[in-house]
């Protein structure tokens, strides 16, 4: 965990460091972040703390959890009122926060038009397809030593490929594909409980099954790595016998995808690592021959750190770098100038040995070269063909990795035994040190040189009866006069010697012949130190050096790892860890935003705070006093009280990552014509406006109008079914007694009512709405994947009102510019407070009321409006509004809603496209469509044939808002619907 963090420490400080001579932001999912949290804290839990003590425009929404071995999960935000970069900022000052950054989107790297070629030139180059003779990767010669397949020790080497799908049934590459045969394919069950349901084909990211199938950019890198050898059939990867692990992630899509395609791979190695062999899979590299083009190491410390878990596995990665002409030191790339010690960059040669020159290069993040332009391999169809760019260079890299897992070499099996992230590095080095040396990338690659796999197995064989060094040293613990150092070992080792000393001194402390694990003694409190390994074997020794430093316990730090525990609504109780210098400590509290603080002392490493408000913020800080040192507070945080009602103090069940909305999503809810909520799909299916939005306020008994819009991201829509719960009794859970609403399934607009039942306990509790195709998942918190959506609110529950909202709205039509409008008389009104604005319009006009109504004049012709009337009651008025859409589109007395059922708006809300659909029209006569504003002005009017089913109208270039679409009847108003452009 420590050795991660300073990781990560390290090269972000590595990279705010270089400067930038072109600055150009890679693209991100906008409104989108990756959260990394802290191994022991939850991020819903976090989630909920965060949203509680933060403005509206700061608020955050879980999307999906991305990845758990490191518990990195996805959330999204409302760009439009905040920045991401602000959020970032705000969000990485908490302690529980390992890391946040943005959700980049991730590309597939382009590649060059070039000729196909009818041989692999890239194995063996005699000059076949033009090139220059030897400009290869030495493979047949690779090949006298090794062919691949399994380690001394009999493991089974994996490759995982991270593309967008391969052609699985590729005659020439049915024997290396890689099956999880601990899994019962389609079975609906999770046999091998890895968390991964029928994972036997490998993994998508894209289905969250192991549909495996289908791009040909997928088929030729793996082909590159694993296409059957030996089999007199076609072609041969690097590997004549390997696994090709497949995981589909579409690469062009986001960096939530990536991660998580990558944690596939690296549960499967870590299963693999703690079982012994018995489980899981000994996944040795990935390829990814995608990436962000100019992509910021800054931006991703997420990405670029996970590289270095999977390393810390044993798992080498590599990397295609941009197929364009840039120094990636200037502009950036992603991955390729992550600095993990456990990732490997290529850049792209040709048949010639000569660097493309539209591949990307770096002196310190590109490592090397491999042929990609022409190289000959698989391509679907079970066809053959050239493959080229860095795409092509990078699975030889991956390749030749797993290729030298499979040598007789005893020293690599115990070292990847005892130390896997040691053998991946040793792995690592002989690739490097193998190339052959290239003048074309000599000073823009780290090792200046191009692959080569025979010398990168003389490489790795020489040291077979070397000295392979101690490995993984590191600090395993410490105190005020202790430190206790550790490394592994392996087969090739005699022994090993370790020094010591304060940092400053001249002389060092010796242990020979040191045993893992060492404790050193006698050391000062708060003193920093260094020291250095030695490796001794029997012909060979690798000498001192490499210091690595550590600080013992005792200094005077400030108060850390600080938790809450609420002990009642108005008492917190608060922990942190010891701190062995401390004499007391002091925690300062107020209500957020206000002064003076309240300071709070105690001599142990805990405290309370009681008689707090309820349901209130809190800013808080903490502060160490030692004997002669007080440290400075500790930034600014915040904690919310209970007693804020059952909607945010309960755990509701959350149903996450259980819909998709590619297709369809809740677009619309609107409750009581006062309270109305619109959203666009959210990855995931799930999100909690109870966290967000003021809670509308209903009455016991009291029945109210509802409008669910489904929206279709697509063109097509499809019969939508809606429930609602509430939660009556404010348990935290929603129970079949509680739907409120049950609708019928329609792909148009929901215009009904619910009641809110008498019985309902009163205050602030959870309504739940889920809108899906046919309901295949019932329950409020379902698990069964499917398309749709659910969304929470809150929800306010009060008594029956005395002075009621009115109820029974009549128009009548007195021209085509004035309206009068009525409703029923609200016993006990004493006079009533009315508005009015036009349909989409943002300001309320006030207008005279007389009586229980009111007179409209100087309308626009045929536009649509919204009236607005509050009951005034004798030292009281209604606790809301309510409200009556109208236009003045009547014509000869025709009743607009008279045929409404004989046609259909789809989809409504849309995008682009808008459908208009008969289903009843007359047979005779003429019909006309029009097309009219929010302002009632006419845009466009078009005659419809008789007999004709459909229409779709471009509705491309017109702004979003509000629209109505009329339908007329030989000259004469026959029907009018409402349709909302997003």
């Amino acid at each position: 965990m420590a050795r991660y963090s300073i990781l990560l420490l390290l090269y972000l400080v590595f990279q705010l460091t270089q400067v930038s001579l072109s600055a150009q932001s890679s693209a991100f999912v906008a409104g989108e972040l990756l959260v990394q949290m802290e191994a022991e804290y939850s991020l819903p839990s976090w989630l909920r703390d965060w949203n509680r003590t933060h403005a509206d425009q700061q608020q955050l929404t879980l999307v999906k959890e991305v990845s758990r071995p490191v518990n990195i999960w996805l959330v999204s935000f409302d760009e439009m009122t905040v920045s991401g970069d602000e959020l970032i900022m705000a969000i990485r000052s908490d302690r529980r926060i390992r890391a946040v950054q943005h959700n980049h989107s991730v590309t597939l790297r382009a590649v060059p038009t070039d000729a196909l070629f009818d041989s692999q030139w890239q194995y063996s180059n005699t000059g076949q397809s033009g090139g220059t003779i030897d400009a290869d990767i030495d493979a047949v010669e690779a090949w006298d030593v090794t062919t691949g397949g399994n380690t001394l020790t009999g493991d089974t080497i994996v490759v995982a490929v991270l593309d967008n799908g391969i052609d699985v049934t590729h005659p020439d590459f049915q024997a290396n594909r890689w099956y999880n045969h601990a899994e019962i394919p389609d079975n609906g069950l999770d046999d091998d409980n890895n968390g991964y349901v029928d994972d036997y084909e490998g993994w998508s990211t894209v289905s969250n099954n192991d549909n495996i199938a289908g791009g040909s950019h997928g088929t030729a890198v793996s082909g590159i790595i694993g296409a059957d050898g030996n089999n007199e059939l076609g072609v041969t990867g690097v590997n004549w016998h390997v696994k090709v692990m497949h995981i589909r992630n579409n690469f062009n899509s986001s960096e939530d995808k990536v991660i998580e395609a990558y944690s596939y791979a690296l549960e499967q190695r870590q299963r693999y690592n703690a079982s012994g062999g018995a489980e899981g899979a000994f996944v040795v590299a990935t390829n990814a021959s995608w990436g962000v083009d100019e992509g910021q190491v800054a931006d991703a410390p997420i990405w670029c750190g996970f590289y270095d878990v999977l390393g810390e596995a044993g798992i080498i990665n590599c990397a295609a770098t941009a197929n364009d002409d840039i120094d990636v030191e200037v502009f950036g790339d992603l991955p390729t100038a992550c600095p993990s010690d456990y990732l490997i960059a290529v850049t792209n040669t040709d048949h010639n040995d000569i660097k493309e020159v539209e591949a990307g290069y770096g002196a310190i993040s590109i490592d090397l070269g491999a042929p990609g332009t022409g190289a000959y391999n698989i391509t679907n169809g079970g066809a053959y063909g050239g493959f080229g760019g860095t795409s092509g260079a990078t699975p030889h890299v991956a390749g030749t990795a797993a290729l030298l897992y499979s040598l007789d070499c005893p020293a690599l099996s115990a070292l990847t035994a005892a130390d896997p992230a040691a053998a991946a590095l040793l792995i690592k080095e002989a690739i490097l040190a193998g190339v052959d040396p290239n003048t074309s990338l000599a000073g823009i690659t780290t090792t200046g040189g191009r692959l080569n796999v025979a010398n990168s197995i003389q490489y790795l064989l020489s040291l077979c009866d070397g000295c392979i060094p101690a490995s993984s040293v590191q600090l395993a613990d410490f105190s005020v006069s202790t430190a206790t150092i550790v490394w592994n070992t392996n087969d090739s080792l005699e022994s090993v010697d370790l020094r010591w000393r304060a940092i400053g001194e001249m002389n060092w402390t010796l242990v020979t012949d040191a045993q893992s694990p060492l404790v050193i003694s006698g050391l000062t409190a708060c003193g920093s130190y260094e020291y250095q390994v030695q490796s001794n074997c029997a012909s060979d020794v690798i000498p001192f050096g490499n210091s690595r430093f550590f600080t013992t316990d005792g200094c005077c730090t400030a108060p850390e790892n600080v938790e809450l525990t609420p002990l009642a609504d108005e008492i917190m109780f608060f922990v942190w860890d010891a701190v062995t210098a401390a004499q007391s400590f002091e925690l300062r509290y107020r209500v957020q935003g206000t002064s003076p603080w309240t300071v709070l002392s105690s001599t142990l490493p805990q405290n309370t705070i009681s008689g707090l408000e309820r349901c209130t913020i809190y800013d808080y800080q903490l502060r160490t006093v030692c004997a002669d040192e007080v440290t400075a507070w500790t930034a600014l945080t915040t904690f919310i009280t209970g007693g804020c009602g059952p909607c945010l103090d309960l755990d509701y069940c959350m149903p996450e990552n259980v819909f998709s909305t590619q297709y369809e999503h809740i677009a619309q809810v609107e409750i009581g014509g006062f309270f109305t909520n619109a959203s666009s799909e959210e990855s995931g299916g799930y999100t909690d406006f109870g966290q967000l939005l003021v809670a509308p306020v209903l009455e016991a008994g009291v029945t109210y109008p509802i409008l669910l819009t489904p929206g279709f991201p697509d063109t097509g829509s499809a019969s939508e079914d809606w429930r609602i719960w509430l939660d009556l009794d404010h348990n935290g859970s929603f129970t079949t007694n509680e739907i409120i609403f049950d609708g019928d399934p329609s792909s148009d607009p929901i215009n009904e009512f619910i009641t809110i039942p008498a019985n309902t306990n009163l205050g602030v509790t959870r309504m739940r709405i889920m809108m899906q195709f046919s309901l295949a998942s019932s329950g409020p918190c379902p698990f069964v994947g499917s398309f749709g959506e659910i969304e929470d609110y809150c929800i306010e529950v009060i008594a029956p009102e005395e002075c009621a909202s009115p109820v029974g709205f009549a128009r009548d039509l007195l021209g085509a510019n004035s309206v009068e409008i009525t409703w029923e008389a609200v016993p006990g009104a004493l006079d009533y407070q009315a508005d009015y604005r036009s349909a989409g319009g943002v300001d309320w006009l006030p207008v005279m009321v007389t009586g229980n109504q009111v007179l409209l004049s100087g309308l626009d012709s045929c536009a649509a409006y919204t009236l607005r009337v509050k009951t005034l009651c004798n030292g009281s008025e209604s606790e809301s509004y309510s409200f009556y859409d109208f236009n003045t589109c009547l014509i000869g007395g025709v009743d607009l809603l008279g045929n409404e059922k004989n046609w259909v708006l789809a989809p409504n809300p849309f995008r682009d496209q808008l459908e208009v659909r008969a289903l009843n029209f007359p047979t005779s006569g003429e019909m006309t469509l029009a097309i009219i504003d929010g302002l009632g002005r006419p845009l466009m009017k078009a005659d419809w044939p008789i007999g004709q089913g459909s229409s779709r109208i471009n509705m491309t270039d017109f702004p979003a808002g509000l629209y109505t679409v009329a339908l007329y009847r030989d000259g004469q108003l026959w029907s009018v619907k409402r349709a909302i452009k997003q």
